[in-house]
């Protein structure tokens, strides 16, 4: 029943649609009323923002405690465990990077480190990134011989661990860019601009002018990836992959605060120059030489033929599993 009946429905004690990797219970991410709702076809209205302002908190950051009161080690990182109300105690590794997206556009003081360091060490260990030395994988006596050090089990324990040292940042390095990875696909895939960063030249980047050029103007000046309809926004109806929950709601929100009143932001305004220079230079070219045009126009045929191609398969795949 709805509220409007007088009847306040029940808090969510379990996500509506679980998170990636749920099926593991000791690789999972743990329960956070606050995002029982989140889904990919579901989205936080921050995710519907083109160039998102990062956000700062001002409670204090705190660190995980035991029973006497210090601080929290990570097994696997060696890192103090820091307490932010927008993380889960627990995160799966299979973490999907929608969801990262969105933990941090709530705050930005959370970093690839702290979402690390609520994985299950086990499983970072038992991933397909490199395994860490055993006593075995030591130096050779001969490497101990040129180096000068005697070979004593004490010296092959203290090569061994400054060993598994230089593994467990290699493994945390490649890790944080499997994770790094997961973001940027998301982001692409919704036309998202990520904090701002720029090449030395101070040119917007390929990846950012792609995203800005997918964007219509009304778009572009009202700093929205997602839909317009008036003066609201709703994030566009995913396709799904096969066997997952639909939990799309398509709620309006409110359009955010315009970054620039008059016009685009300088973020985004330079975009926008950077793609009316590439424009300029692409016609052109065109007028020099008239069969660019012609090679252009048929791309993009062809690219509208395999979309319609692939959205007739999907579609026909659905049918025959609603038959079955």
């Amino acid at each position: 029943m709805s509220q409007a009946s007088g009847v306040v429905p029940l808090a969510l004690t379990e996500y509506v649609v679980p998170p990636s990797g749920n099926k593991t219970p000791k690789d999972s991410t743990s329960f956070l009323p606050s995002q029982a709702t989140w889904s990919e076809d579901n989205l936080d209205p921050s995710q519907g923002v083109l160039e998102h302002i990062p956000f700062t908190p001002r409670s204090v950051i705190g660190f995980r405690q035991n029973d006497q009161g210090e601080p929290i080690i990570h097994e696997w990182s060696g890192r103090k465990i820091r307490i932010f109300d927008d993380l889960p105690d627990r995160i799966s590794t299979s973490v999907e990077g929608g969801r990262m997206d969105l933990w941090f556009r709530k705050d930005s003081r959370i970093t690839m480190s702290d979402i690390i360091d609520r994985m299950n060490p086990k499983f970072i260990k038992n991933s397909d990134l490199p395994k860490l030395p055993t006593l075995d994988d030591s130096a050779t006596k001969k490497e101990y011989e040129k180096y000068g050090d005697p070979y004593t089990d004490a010296n092959k324990i203290a090569r061994l661990q400054a060993k598994k040292t230089v593994r467990k940042n290699t493994v945390d390095m490649l890790l944080t860019r499997r994770l790094s990875n997961r973001v940027a696909r998301f982001r692409q895939q919704h036309n998202l601009l990520a904090p701002e960063t720029r090449r030395i030249d101070q040119t917007p980047s390929g990846e950012d002018m792609k995203k800005v050029n997918n964007l219509s103007e009304e778009k572009r000046l009202a700093n929205v990836a997602w839909e317009i309809e008036g003066d609201k926004m709703f994030q566009p109806q995913p396709t799904l992959k096969r066997n997952t929950v639909s939990n799309y709601q398509g709620t309006r929100y409110p359009l955010p605060a315009r970054l620039n009143p008059t016009g685009y932001s300088p973020r985004v305004a330079a975009i926008v120059a950077e793609l009316g220079k590439e424009d300029a230079l692409a016609s052109l070219k065109d007028r020099r030489n008239p069969r660019n045009q012609d090679k252009r126009k048929q791309t993009i045929a062809e690219k509208r033929e395999k979309r319609k191609q692939a959205q007739m398969e999907i579609d026909e795949t659905d049918q025959q599993s609603h038959l079955t």
